[in-house]
Order: structure tokens, then C-alpha cells, then sequence
């Protein structure tokens, strides 16, 4: 408040998600073409977004011999509430990513993604520069 003090306020959100294979590869139930979209809400009077969604596809098995591997392209954004906007006092943007990513497995234990991301307005910035991102994470099953 004016004073101070904390504010309570309750926190609700929830999301959908649609995930659907399109295509089967010949003789394996695992291979072929899956698409998928997620959105959800959130309380905007707590959270910096109201609401976000994202969609995108993955293909797993697309590399001859790499039956497991999985090659995804993917798009995201999150919607900047009108109470954020207001409690930072400066200009905000909402923000859009789009990705893409391959995951597959090195050895029986080791696996490996790597990762880009061309996020616009990050940090949800107008100001900034767009960002292009690049990583990959290794996966240890033990």
C-alpha cells in the first residue's frame, strides 16, 4: 500500500495444452510428426503476465539411424498485464520467442540438445535489442 506494508492478493492462473501427432512414420509408432499449442492465464493484478502461449512441432526420428532423436521448432509469447505496466512506471513490451532445438541421445547415459532462440523484446524491454541466444544442455541418466 501508500505506507509500505505488504498487499495480499490471491493467485489463480491455468493453462490448456493440445498436443496432437499428425504423422506416423512407416513401421514405427514413435517416428513421425507431432504438433502442439499450450495457452494459459494468470492473475495480472500478481503476476508481470496475464496471459502467454506457445506452439510449435517436433519430428521425432527425422535422422536416418536416430530413431529417438527429436527436432522441434517452436513459438512463444507472454503478454505483459495492464498492473505491471502500471507498477513499473516505464515503457514494457510484451514478448515473442521462436526456438529451435534437437535432442538426442550420445550414448545409452549421455545426451545432448543444443538450442536457438531469437527472443524479441527481451526482458521484456522495447529499449533492448533483440536477443539471439544459442546453448546446449547435456542430459546425464544414471
Amino acid at each position: 500500500d501508500a505506507s509500505g506494508n505488504p498487499l495480499k492478493r490471491p493467485n489463480e492462473g491455468m493453462y490448456i495444452l493440445a498436443e496432437h501427432k499428425v504423422y506416423r512414420a512407416s513401421g514405427d509408432a514413435d517416428r513421425g510428426l507431432t504438433v502442439f499449442a499450450r495457452f494459459g492465464v494468470a492473475s495480472g493484478a500478481v503476476n508481470p503476465f496475464d496471459y502467454a502461449w506457445s506452439a510449435g512441432v517436433v519430428y521425432t526420428g527425422l535422422f536416418p539411424g536416430r530413431d529417438k532423436g527429436q527436432l522441434g521448432l517452436g513459438a512463444e509469447g507472454a503478454h505483459v498485464s495492464g498492473k505491471y505496466r502500471e507498477a513499473v512506471g516505464t515503457a514494457v513490451a510484451s514478448t515473442t520467442a521462436y526456438e529451435l532445438t534437437y535432442n538426442d541421445n550420445l550414448t545409452s547415459w549421455l545426451g545432448i540438445q543444443p538450442d536457438v532462440q531469437y527472443i524479441i523484446h527481451p526482458d521484456v524491454n522495447p529499449t533492448l535489442r533483440n536477443a539471439l541466444v544459442a546453448g546446449v544442455r547435456f542430459i546425464a541418466n544414471f
